[in-house]
């Protein structure tokens, strides 16, 4: 395996690319009947294109906000992609 160095180009690239999927993202959500429905953590995942477990680490660390849905500790975690969108944008500038 060998070991690959990111330049400051391919960062500057990843975060543009970045940008430009929240960006086209965020613009479907809006294009919906309901943009403010309510996602699962799975759901959001796979907007995200990340893991489930990734969704846990940044709702833990508060870079994204939930919604708890239930009673009391069984609650389930729910996310509005647009919020997210918007924070992860933030977070990214």
């Amino acid at each position: 395996m060998a070991l690959q160095i990111a330049t400051l180009s391919d960062l500057e690239n990843f975060q543009n690319q970045t940008l430009e999927r929240l960006d086209s993202l965020t613009q479907l959500l809006q294009e919906r009947k309901n943009p403010e429905r309510l996602v699962s953590k799975s759901e959001l995942a796979q907007l995200l294109d990340c893991v489930p477990s990734t969704i846990d680490g940044m709702r833990r660390k508060g870079i994204i906000n939930a919604y708890y849905v239930g009673i009391g500790e069984h609650g389930h975690p729910k996310f509005k992609p647009s919020e997210v969108f918007k924070a992860l944008k933030d977070r990214s500038k």
